[in-house]
């Protein structure tokens, strides 16, 4: 184990700056190799990339330190932060980086198409981070399958969760050069302006982003057919190709995206908000407790009003009870929130219990009085007076005529 120093060439067991040991090589690219390290002082993994040889002289020190602050300084869930840098024009120089357990948007599609469904919550994260980077004045520049990295998303009605690594360092490590017009990046990504030699812009990225998309939807690279310059030409001259069997709205944000004119492409913002949109759509619709779900007012007016069934058998002196029963707590459950439907449902609801309740106490006085108006008339076949009773229609011949008396008072005028 040795602490790695000058141009020493890292291998695992090394460590870098009396602080990182390198654990194992997770990654190698023309420009750096990528291990996965044990950060000593803070006891956390962290992945750094060590850059191969010295940092030409043309970058200044007060240059690297703008960009290394730019750099620091993004902060998003789908970028992967930069914890530390070293940039040395004589020794060796390194990126010290968040480490994200999981696997690359180029391993996903090694095993095949990827699903539109699932893409799309992809490409919201990537969005997102190109527009909070391309905010800060930085441009990515290298933007490729193998630069997203993917873990489990801890919510079920998300597959995966992305990072955009490497974010700005082709832009931090060789600003000069692209001034100077050499093409940086990948060439089977690489946006046609880059390959005349424009400076790095947004729109660049938005191209190489198209790009990316069509592979995954579609498991094939565009432009596959030629390599090299081949491709970088083949891409000045022709857009490429969309397959018609992806849907309309892909095809549409993707034929944006991949404009020969940069002014023509989305900003990172549009496709961020256009991918939310595709990955919302395709979910399932929501499960909504009727019990507590919001009362639309127009379909409540519009739904008919079900015929009360009468019961003859039920006694009249009931009605009114069963009413002020079943008044009380449906009268209590009306709770007043901010939602009008539900107030005016309540409302509706307690104006039909208040008229219940009165019909019943109605039919409740007509039924008492009606049982003491009976209860006052005589028998059948009796009268109540101070003569014999007489039969009616009890015996044979015509009916004994009844005689009244009245005895009046006369005045003699005494």
């Amino acid at each position: 184990m040795t602490d790695l120093r000058g141009s020493t060439t890292p291998v695992t067991g090394d460590i870098v700056a009396r602080r990182y040991r390198l654990l194992e090589r997770i990654g190698e690219g023309g420009m750096a190799r990528v291990f996965r390290a044990h950060d000593t002082y803070l006891d956390r993994p962290v992945a750094i990339k060590i850059m191969r040889g010295p940092v030409h002289d043309a970058l200044t020190a007060d240059r690297v330190r703008a960009e290394t602050t730019s750099l620091a300084s993004l902060n998003h869930h789908s970028l992967v932060t930069l914890f530390d840098a070293h940039i040395d024009d004589e020794g060796i120089s390194y990126l010290v980086m968040e480490y994200v357990s999981g696997i690359t948007l180029r391993d996903l599609i090694s095993e095949g198409p990827v699903a539109p469904v699932v893409l799309a919550g992809i490409a919201t994260d990537l969005a997102e981070a190109l527009y909070v980077a391309h905010e800060a004045g930085i441009v990515h520049r290298d933007l490729k399958p193998s630069n997203v990295l993917l873990w489990r998303s801890p919510v079920p009605s998300r597959d995966w969760r992305a990072k955009l690594a490497d974010f700005g360092i082709a832009h931090l490590l060789d600003a000069e050069e692209a001034v100077a017009g050499p093409i940086m990046g990948t060439a089977a990504y690489i946006a046609p302006e880059q390959a005349r030699g424009a400076p790095p812009a947004p729109p660049a990225d938005i191209y190489a982003f198209g790009l990316l998309l069509i592979e995954a939807l579609t498991g094939v690279r565009p432009y596959g057919d030629v390599e090299g310059v081949g491709a970088v030409v083949a891409r000045m001259t022709a857009a490429p190709d969309i397959p018609r069997t992806l849907d309309a709205g892909w095809r549409r944000l993707l034929r944006r995206m991949t404009s020969l004119r940069p002014e023509e492409r989305p900003s990172a913002l549009e496709v961020a908000v256009v991918a939310a949109g595709y990955a919302q759509a395709a979910q399932p619709a929501p499960i909504i407790d009727e019990s507590t779900a919001p009362v639309d007012v127009a379909e409540l007016d519009a739904a008919p009003v079900p015929a009360r069934p009468v019961t003859d058998q039920i006694p009249v002196t009931l009605v009114g009870a069963a009413a002020a029963a079943a008044a009380a707590p449906a009268a209590a459950s009306v709770q007043t929130g901010t939602n009008p439907a539900a107030k005016y449902h309540g409302d509706r609801q307690i104006g039909r219990l208040v008229w219940v309740t009165i019909a019943g106490i109605a039919a409740l006085l007509i039924a008492v009085v009606t049982v003491l108006w009976a209860a006052s008339l005589p028998e059948p076949g009796v009268w109540d007076g101070d003569d014999a009773p007489v039969t009616v229609g009890g015996g044979e011949g015509p009916p004994p005529s009844v005689s009244v008396t009245a005895e009046v008072p006369v005045d003699d005028g005494r």
